[in-house]
């Protein structure tokens, strides 16, 4: 690189740190000023005029789905995303903007992909420790995610049933799932019923994030419920292991077993919805 686009990249960023700092002391204002916003964005616009960097293209993005340019902002943190694809952040951002836009499904597939994100050594490695220190838990995460499961409605593509020790049993119970592929890799939610005597009886459902790999026709889950017991305890985690019925290249169905380290075990099986 050149001196000259040394100093360029420099001025880029400074003009985008203002522009940003500038967006955040707005929002912090009890009625932020909108004359203040047109300042951000166009230190934001001369700064990415320079040279593109993720963070200003994602508020830049920001600003504009406040003004309603949804589709300006959608432009904008693709292009956030196509510089720094491992930025959970800019797959927040992208998550809410589609949901402003009613296109729920969408949005929901980007806070998966930010909850995966956040939990990619990639992503980690590149932190310091200042930084590491205000990742949110990844059960803020998850949390943060059910609500917006909850707020843009649960939209099931799976039925299944898990059963504790032999199959057919008494001590059986039904759950629906939203499931996503990518490639080996399978995310999403799973809801219940609240049979768990940890659990307050005034919590119909409980909801749990899935992920895990396939390979061939073998299937690999965990299911880590969200939230915290009576007691203020973190739920456990259950490991699914099984086979996956194929069809071309379409997954119908998956059935297995599961387990609770050190607690108890059992059979399931679930069917990919009409």
């Amino acid at each position: 690189m050149s001196e000259t686009s040394q100093d360029t990249v420099k001025l880029a960023e400074e003009l985008g740190m203002k522009g940003i700092n500038l967006f955040f002391q707005n929002l912090e204002l009890t009625t932020p000023i909108e004359s203040m916003f047109d300042a951000a964005l166009k230190l934001l616009d001369e700064s990415i005029g320079l040279w593109p960097f993720s963070n200003t293209l994602n508020i830049k993005a920001q600003i504009l789905k406040r003004r309603g340019d949804l589709s300006g902002a959608i432009t904008n943190v693709d292009a956030a995303i196509k510089i720094a694809p491992h930025d959970p952040t800019i797959w927040l951002s992208k998550g809410n903007i589609l949901c402003s836009d009613d296109r729920i499904s969408e949005g929901k597939k980007c806070y998966i992909e930010a909850l995966k994100k956040y939990e990619s050594a990639d992503y980690l490695s590149a932190l310091n420790l200042d930084d590491i220190a205000k990742i949110p838990s990844e059960m803020e995460i998850v949390m943060g995610l059910r609500d917006r499961a909850a707020r843009y409605g649960f939209e099931p593509n799976w039925m299944g049933t898990y059963i504790e020790g032999s199959w057919p049993a008494k001590h059986s119970r039904n759950f629906d799932a939203e499931l996503f592929f990518d490639g080996n890799n399978v995310s999403g939610w799973i809801r219940e019923p609240n049979t768990s005597k940890r659990i307050d009886k005034s919590i119909p459902y409980l909801f749990s994030k899935l992920y895990g790999v396939i390979s061939g026709d073998n299937v690999t889950l965990i299911k880590e419920y969200e939230g915290r017991d009576a007691k203020g305890d973190e739920l456990y985690k259950v490991n699914y292991n099984g086979k996956a019925d194929i069809m071309g290249r379409s997954i119908s169905g998956i059935s297995g077993t599961w387990s609770i380290r050190g607690n108890s075990s059992g059979k399931f099986e679930m069917k990919k919805s009409a």
